[in-house]
């Protein structure tokens, strides 16, 4: 997952400025805010931070985006460089000669000669033991007492306990004290592609209509040749959202089917098949808002929607009203999709995420 903070985004302003220096005193390229000059095209570029993965760095061509890992805050700016220009020389080869070769490949290494060598051509990067910051030893005995932790504050009342009492198990057994947790002091925001296509698709469009309703903010994203639902918010919650993206999606498929096979008196087309899945997420949003209005959470659930907006602002901070265009909807479809909402088992869904969320924070 990609993550957000206030300290993260100053931190990838400073290496967005070297990016532009690399560019423009190495490359001799003209450089601009967020977009370079080459061949005559102007190409965008952006600098992100994630998590949860075993790689120093990632690019990225379908958004022309350079990933690197959060841990390389710790290391120094020498060694922060190293993988930023390993990274700039798969985007190079990347415009150069697009999929046809190897990742890794001679071409791959022109590009690391022209940026300066010095060993950035290595796939896996060796770091050196000293760097201005000691990463913890405990960082990952750390990272999963935060992800019980975040489990602790579950509605299931059985499972916020397990977890709670499995991160107190862990903290005594390391002897890990409030200074150990300093870093998670600062709110990070998380964010993932749920769903993606060549394409928007009906079913795409009906899901992002209810994503929100699992307390994350979603929003279209549309890069080069991929559209999908994109989800912002803790980790928790982005983590169970995602899962929950998946399962609806399948579900949304195996009741359609049941329809067009069951029900459907005339030939399906692709309104038919739209006006279903509207029908389904309109059904499904009715039943979660009144569940929610049985519980009396309204007020929680205000003060959520208003700290998402404002971490939507942090992570796309230029972003414009969405829309998408739709057209007239088959009543009947429609009709038989609110109904078919009421046979989709969510709390079947919401327990497999959560005992894979739980699963994955014992096994790291």
């Amino acid at each position: 997952m990609l993550v957000y903070s206030e300290k993260i985004n100053q931190f990838t302003k400073v290496l967005t400025s070297h990016f532009r220096r690399i560019m423009r005193q190495e490359l001799g390229l003209t450089c601009h805010r967020s977009r370079f000059e080459w061949n005559g095209h102007y190409v965008p570029f952006h600098i992100v931070l994630f998590e949860q993965n075993n790689k120093w760095g990632y690019f990225d061509p379908s958004r022309y985006q350079i990933a690197l890992h959060r841990s390389l805050m710790n290391y120094s700016l020498d060694i922060q460089l190293q993988v930023l220009k390993h990274e700039m020389a798969h985007f190079l080869t990347f415009l150069k000669y697009g999929n046809e070769v190897n990742d890794h490949g001679p071409e791959f290494k022109e590009q690391c000669k022209l940026l300066g060598g010095n060993g950035i051509e290595r796939a896996y990067l060796s770091l050196p033991e000293v760097h201005k910051s000691q990463p913890n030893p405990n960082q990952k005995i750390l990272d999963k007492i935060q992800k019980l932790l975040r489990l602790s504050h579950s509605q299931n009342p059985h499972e916020a306990q397990a977890a709670a009492l499995k991160a107190a198990q862990y903290q005594q057994e390391y002897n890990l004290g409030q200074n150990d947790f300093n870093e998670y002091d600062e709110e990070l925001i998380y964010v993932c592609m749920a769903l993606e296509a060549k394409k928007m698709t009906p079913k795409i469009e009906a899901i992002y209509d209810v994503m929100d309703l699992f307390l994350v903010k979603p929003i279209v994203h549309r890069s080069k040749g991929r559209t999908g639902i994109e989800i912002i918010g803790s980790a928790l919650n982005v983590e169970t959202a995602d899962y929950m993206a998946k399962f609806l999606s399948f579900e949304y498929e195996r009741l359609w089917q049941d329809f067009k096979k069951n029900q459907l008196t005339e030939k399906a087309n692709a309104n038919h098949r739209k006006s279903f899945f509207k029908g389904l997420s309109l059904g499904l949003r009715q039943k979660l808002e009144a569940d929610q209005n049985i519980q009396g959470v309204g007020k929680e659930l205000m003060v959520l929607k208003n700290q998402l907006t404002k971490q939507l602002h942090l992570v796309y901070p230029r972003l414009s009203k969405q829309s998408y265009g739709g057209k007239s909807l088959n009543s009947d479809a429609l009709l038989a999709g609110n109904k078919a909402s009421a046979s989709l088992q969510l709390r079947k869904g919401l327990n497999r995420a959560k005992n894979i969320l739980l699963l994955s924070g014992e096994k790291k």
